[in-house]
């Protein structure tokens, strides 16, 4: 997650930040769509269909080894 980019990013174990974070989102008009459409791209590489025929094709190379 990159801050203001694909979403927010709040210290652990910080109420007040994650209200802050909150009220930002319900504040700025388009915010949470925008970080929503940056966040899809930015898991694409994390799609099921991907990981597995990345798996399957080291599963491959180390049966053939």
């Amino acid at each position: 997650v990159r801050d203001g980019e694909n979403g927010l990013l709040v210290p652990s174990g910080d109420a007040d930040a994650l209200a802050g974070a909150i009220r930002r989102v319900a504040a700025e008009p388009g915010l949470r769509e925008r970080l929503a459409e940056a966040a899809a791209g930015s898991v694409e590489h994390l799609r099921t269909d991907r990981l597995y025929s990345r798996l399957e094709e080291i599963l491959r190379r180390a049966a053939a080894r």
